[in-house]
């Protein structure tokens, strides 16, 4: 398996500055009609067609390349473990969109530790160092020992 990370996070990293120029930009519920005049005089894609082709351009796009492995002779059985990061990831990333006072300290969060004040911020940057830190060093110790014998 060689996968090509450096695909992966352009991908990522180009949905991220999409999704954060939609933000930065200001748009609206009030700004989903609008679309502007291109430069040959004809009329732009709506704001809705461009907010609702973020998602479904890549859902579609997922199917093409299901197709494409299975041509490939590389389809796969199952979404291994990294492929289920990312979703989980994802979907932790996806939580964090619009969330305000990502630096302020709340207790009651995690059901393991109730009194525990902890920030989004440190909850995040938590399972990031868990990645860095503790994750990788340990698989590569593991693999290294293995090739060891």
């Amino acid at each position: 398996m060689k996968t090509n990370w450096t695909l992966i996070r352009k991908l990522m990293n180009s949905a991220i500055d999409a999704c954060e120029a939609v933000e930065t930009n200001g748009v609206t519920e009030d700004n989903r009609g609008d679309s502007f005049i291109t430069d040959d005089g004809t009329l732009s894609a709506t704001m809705w067609d461009y907010l609702q082709s973020s998602f479904t351009y890549p859902e579609n796009l997922s199917y093409s390349v299901v197709r494409a492995r299975h041509l490939l002779d590389s389809s796969k059985p199952y979404t291994n473990e990294a492929g289920r990061t990312l979703m989980a990831v994802g979907r932790l990333a996806a939580e964090l969109v619009g969330a305000e006072d990502t630096d302020t300290r709340v207790s009651g969060v995690d059901p393991h530790r109730p009194n525990q004040e902890e920030s989004l911020e440190e909850m995040i940057t938590g399972l990031c160092n868990w990645y860095s830190d503790w994750m990788i060093p340990g698989v590569e110790k593991i693999m290294k020992r293995d090739e060891e014998g």
